[in-house]
């Protein structure tokens, strides 16, 4: 227990010290590793964790991605152990899966308030993270944007004025979704529509819906976060409304994806 409290501050106070500016295989690991690093917090992970975890499995097998040769993931931080990726950091190793794997190690790890508040872990993983995205590692973004959009939905204390800070939460957290809607990633693109769409901003909303549900209908791995599953039937319920016009081929498409959705829902994807 000492030990771990050890590791974790050292590393916290590594984190909050840092300025905010070939072919790989992932190790094979066992369930049990991950149980005993983690315990039941991947089972348990936000939605915020939830896409940053779906983000890194995407750009993990990205041919295209510049970070296609970085150790970055799960398999990693259990493989070589939370201390080694922890050592580097505290020498000054600022890469990116430096960056991410300990901010992973802060968010997951299984290992109680006891040893460090998980509101001191989000903190230090939030600086990471913002590093790491600064790099133009755009998972972080879709972990950034969630985040950001929760803190604006929660009240401000005083001294604090409530609007300036809410709002400021808010444009961060755009901008952050805005970001991932560039690489393609589908929970940014529903999330922007219905940002819009909250705007009165009908067109662009129903346009970020239609691409988020075509990206989510080209990879079936987006059907294994419940979130994005409840993203996407809402979307659907928004497209086919009967007051929207949409072509024979859009409104057979969006009968398709119901029907994968209600797959999914069951288990079978």
């Amino acid at each position: 227990m000492r030990l771990a409290k050890a590791i974790a501050s050292a590393l916290v106070g590594v984190v909050l010290a840092l300025p905010v500016a070939a072919e790989i295989t992932a190790p094979e690991i066992r369930k049990q590793d991950v149980e005993e690093r983690f315990g039941q917090r991947l089972e348990n992970a936000t939605r915020s964790e939830n896409l940053l975890l779906l983000g890194i499995a995407l750009d993990t097998v990205n041919a295209e991605s510049p970070f296609k040769d970085r150790e970055i993931g799960i398999p990693y931080l259990v493989g070589d152990g939370a201390g080694y990726w922890a050592l580097l950091l505290s020498q000054g190793d600022h890469s990116v899966d430096v960056l991410v794997n300990n901010a992973l190690m802060l968010l997951f790890a299984d290992k109680g308030d006891e040893v460090m508040p998980q509101a001191d872990r989000t903190v230090a993983a939030v600086k990471l993270l913002t590093l790491a995205q600064q790099k133009g590692y755009w998972p972080a973004s879709a972990y950034l944007a969630e985040h950001y959009f929760d803190l604006a939905a929660q009240p401000v204390m005083p001294p604090l004025i409530p609007d300036q800070v809410q709002s400021g939460y808010r444009k961060t957290a755009f901008d952050y979704y805005m970001a991932c809607t560039k690489v393609g990633f589908a929970p940014c693109h529903l999330k922007v529509g219905f940002w819009y769409l909250s705007d009165h901003k009908g067109e662009a909303g129903l346009s970020y819906l239609k691409a988020g549900i075509e990206l989510v209908g080209r990879d079936k791995r987006y059907m294994t976060i419940p979130d994005v599953v409840g993203d996407t039937e809402l979307a659907l319920t928004l497209l086919s409304s009967p007051s929207l016009p949409h072509t024979v081929e859009e409104g057979a498409f969006y009968q398709s994806m119901r029907k994968l959705l209600r797959e999914a829902q069951r288990g079978n994807i």
